[in-house]
């Protein structure tokens, strides 16, 4: 008998990013059971994005909520012994002040109570951190119910550790699972992929940071349009990166190797850009890990002090040498020397992508034999 997963998703369409970790999460939980996943609640084109399966789609169960029926499953299934799962914790995670805490403490009991009824709860694919004591004694209280509790970088590890949390783990980003297929070595071009977002940590810091970057990027883009035969494509994954992308274009308006693309890039069509792609260059975490699929070479540009998700993430696997501060005086002269070593480059993000599929693949084996 097949277990029934209960996938709980909360993202937006419009971020190619956050398609990406979910599909595959939705392709990992596929292999633990049959899924049901809240169609009545996401958006239609973010559930078209990442594959939901008529047959996965909770209103095809009828009129129930997405709580309700997992209630009701859980209970039904108490009794004829079927193993449920809750999948639920992808992305990014903040709990703050009283309210942030009140709410996780409720979660917490409803958690407490799906596992008297013996639902296994997983947590996996997300960062996290707390502010204040509240928020971290919510969560120690909550994880004290999850089956599989798994944190996606060192930083957040650390955050739950200090919070209280005993069974933190890690697992490799999701998106490290995605593959793509028919791609054998990086790509030999001219051509340069540029996608960024204009804060690092918070937006309400982004004055500062936005005008570095801004400085930073368009440096970088006269530093490549040296060469005549270079070619700038200014791409976005998140469609709320493009009027930042446009602003750049501005400044490059009388240049016709600096291109603007409209169209948002998707899973979809991304071998169209990043499969012609000698290198991208972005400050987003996912632009940067789907690049490389297609055989570009992924280089982050950001300030490495205050962005510490995407420098977390970068160090833990072992590719800090990737990450290029727009404060160091010398960055043009460090991503040209990136560029000088693509091929050794790519192959090394090769190995650690190696290495962190078969971490997951491991990961959802013990949980299929729990």
């Amino acid at each position: 008998m097949k277990s029934l997963i209960f996938y709980k998703t909360t993202a937006d369409y419009d971020n190619t990013g956050e398609v990406l970790i979910y599909r595959t999460l939705l392709e990992y939980l596929r292999t633990l059971g049959n899924v049901v996943v809240d169609d009545v609640r996401s958006q239609s084109l973010f559930i078209e994005r990442i594959g939901i399966q008529p047959s996965e789609k909770l209103s095809s169960f009828g009129k129930k909520s997405f709580l309700t029926f997992l209630l009701f499953c859980a209970i039904k299934n108490f009794f004829l012994r079927k193993k449920v799962i809750f999948a639920t914790g992808v992305g990014d995670h903040s709990v703050r002040g009283v309210k942030g805490g009140v709410k996780n403490f409720i979660a917490g009991f409803f958690i407490l109570f799906l596992r008297l009824c013996g639902v296994k709860v997983l947590r996996i694919g997300m960062s996290i951190k707390f502010e204040g004591f509240l928020s971290k004694l919510s969560e120690r209280f909550l994880s004290l119910w999850v089956s599989n509790y798994f944190v996606r970088d060192s930083i957040s590890a650390k955050n739950c550790v200090n919070a209280g949390v005993k069974k933190v783990k890690i697992a490799p980003d999701l998106s490290w699972g995605y593959q793509v297929k028919n791609v054998n070595a990086p790509n030999k071009s001219n051509i340069f992929v540029f996608s960024f977002r204009t804060y690092a940590a918070s937006k309400k810091n982004q004055a500062e940071y936005k005008q570095k970057l801004k400085t930073s990027i368009v440096e970088l883009i006269n530093h490549i349009c040296i060469n005549p035969d270079n070619k700038v494509l200014l791409t976005h994954q998140c469609n709320a990166d493009l009027a930042f992308m446009a602003e750049i274009k501005e400044l490059f308006a009388d240049n016709t190797n600096v291109v603007l693309v409209p169209d948002l890039i998707t899973l979809d069509n991304a071998m169209n850009f990043y499969g012609k792609a000698k290198v991208v260059v972005s400050n987003r975490l996912h632009v940067l890990l789907l690049a490389y699929k297609y055989g570009a070479l992924s280089i982050c540009l950001t300030d490495l002090r205050n962005h510490k998700k995407i420098v977390g993430i970068f160090e833990d696997a072992g590719l800090s040498d990737l990450l290029v501060d727009f404060y160091n005086e010398r960055f043009e002269t460090v991503f040209e020397e990136l560029c000088a070593t693509q091929q050794e480059k790519w192959l090394k993000i090769h190995s650690v992508e190696s290495c962190n599929r078969d971490a997951l693949n491991e990961i959802f084996c013990a949980i299929k034999g729990m």
